[in-house]
């Protein structure tokens, strides 16, 4: 995978070509290239690697989400925080959206 410099599509920054992980699987010789985003690498990049075609690929196993990351969000935390603590729906929705009934 040969990875460029880029406009990420959901407008995370710029992708550069340092910014990814090589791989060598012993088992084959083989080298990939892994994107790294924000400090994370997409577990299904890994299931590229394969030792034949009809390999399923390499999985991750992660007990007690000891390296899981977090994903990005759109929500806004403070609203959030409202919704949790029992606030009213529509003092948590953004003054742009109207609701029904209010």
């Amino acid at each position: 995978m040969t990875t460029e410099t880029s406009q990420q599509s959901d407008g995370a920054g710029v992708q550069t070509s340092s910014d990814s992980l090589t791989i060598t699987d012993n088992r084959t010789g083989k080298q990939y290239d892994v994107p790294i985003q924000d400090g994370t690498i997409r577990a299904t990049e890994l299931r590229k690697i394969k030792t034949s075609e009809d390999d399923f690929g390499l999985m991750t196993y992660d007990p007690a989400y000891m390296a899981t990351a977090s994903c990005r969000s759109a929500i806004d935390a403070q609203a959030a925080a409202r919704a949790r603590s029992g606030a009213a729906t529509a003092s948590a929705a953004p003054s742009s959206i109207e609701l029904p009934g209010s």
